[in-house]
């Protein structure tokens, strides 16, 4: 019942975003990316290649974003290849308060091949779970910013995740937009499989991103990551990880 209500929310939401004035047109972007390994909160669904594409509709602060994931290898075996194993759906609202940029969203797992709810570290077999979540970030100095995510999840799991994050952007060259970062996050007792609360996992990263003026652009990224408290996160099968992306703005 609660998967019916949600897509009708987001039935609504897309067009209350068509609706919102010709005074300046929808943004619409789809994506697609290949990565080596799929890594969610520092927890190893797949060590192996898949596929994620991703569609997003955005004006004037609001925002639904679409996100798959497909299987390409089978994690020894465990998982099935060429699977479209998740779906999510994210609504959002967000604007500049107080020197920050605030947003807050609801968003929607679907499993729909008898998936497991893994992604909080619990192997819980569920067509799917929600979350609601809100994040602000602020500029400290240019192209140096801070920001802080807090997640709970009022469905399957009900319980919190959070997630505080540094990052520095710079151009290089004319067009070549690079990203570097670090994270770390921290899990409520319910969200992990060892039942422990407490920090949870830490991340590096550098992404790069070029952008075509005919509103293609390409990315790559890597990152490593690895558990802060093993009593919270026991150590996965990835560490590095990475992968390329293509995007069209339309």
């Amino acid at each position: 019942m609660i998967r019916i209500k949600y897509i009708w929310s987001v039935m609504i939401a897309v067009v209350c975003i068509s609706s919102l004035g010709p005074a300046s047109a929808a943004d619409v972007s789809v994506g697609v990316d290949v990565n080596s390994a799929y890594v969610w909160r520092g927890i190893t669904l797949n060590d192996g290649l898949v596929i994620q594409p991703s569609l997003l509709l955005a004006k004037e602060g609001f925002e639904v974003f679409f996100w798959g994931n497909i299987n390409i290898d089978d994690y020894d075996g465990t998982l099935e290849t060429d699977e479209l194993s998740e779906i999510d759906i994210d609504i959002s609202y967000g604007r500049k308060l107080l020197g920050m940029d605030v947003r807050i969203g609801v968003v929607e797992y679907l499993y729909p091949n008898d998936g497991s709810l893994v992604s909080t570290g619990m192997v819980v077999e569920t067509e799917g779970s929600g979350e609601i979540y809100a994040s602000l970030s602020r500029d400290i100095v240019a192209g140096l910013s801070v920001a802080l995510q807090a997640y709970y999840d009022f469905d399957e799991v009900k319980d919190g995740y959070g997630k505080l994050s540094l990052s520095y952007e710079g151009i290089v060259g004319e067009a070549l937009l690079v990203t570097t970062g670090a994270s770390i996050g921290i899990a409520g007792r319910d969200t992990t499989e060892t039942g422990e609360d407490g920090l949870h996992e830490y991340e590096v990263f550098a992404n790069a991103a070029y952008a075509f003026e005919s509103g293609m652009g390409l990315s790559g990224r890597i990152a490593f990551t690895d558990t802060l408290d093993d009593e919270t996160l026991a150590e996965q099968e990835t560490d590095i990880y990475g992968g390329v992306g293509l995007k069209y703005l339309f």
